[in-house]
């Protein structure tokens, strides 16, 4: 059961696609991934936790003429072996910027990820109820009933 929801989860992530746009239309509170040069991806190492990762993917929060401020989702441990997401907000200078692409819903593939998902859970629940019925139909006493008249006991 556990294996076809796994294999699924990769599908999950396709469910989101990009375009590329011109830097200067992107409006604050867009969700946008920025392809940021070789040294910006150095100097954002230490602020996001990642190594060198070139992609920038976060929630546009200023687009100013100089540089944009995005602010991105950072997954930092917590007490007690738990997670907690906060958020770091790094500026990128337009010089360090390659490209910025925003990010949409693909409604389509998403359907077809959650009616794939629906399909597995279906078969799994049909096969665990076929598994419970079985037994045959069978009683422990190989088929035949027993009977014990009460009546017989009374004084």
């Amino acid at each position: 059961m556990r294996r076809p929801l796994l294999a699924v989860l990769p599908l999950v992530t396709g469910c989101y696609t990009y375009a590329l746009i011109e830097p200067s239309t992107a409006q604050p509170g867009t969700d946008v991934r920025a392809h940021v040069s070789p040294a910006a991806a150095e100097r954002l190492t230490p602020l996001l936790g990642r190594v060198e990762d070139r992609l920038v993917t976060g929630t546009l929060i200023d687009n100013g003429a100089q540089s944009i401020i995005i602010e991105v989702p950072k997954v930092v441990p917590a007490s007690a072996g738990a997670v907690e997401t906060l958020n770091q907000r790094v500026s990128i200078v337009r010089s360090d910027l390659i490209g910025l692409e925003t990010r949409t819903l693909d409604k389509v593939r998403s359907g077809a990820v959650a009616g794939g998902v629906a399909l597995v859970i279906g078969i799994a629940a049909i096969k665990a109820l076929q598994g419970q019925g079985s037994s045959g139909g069978t009683r422990p006493g190989g088929g035949t009933e027993l009977r014990i008249p009460l009546g017989s006991f009374a004084p």
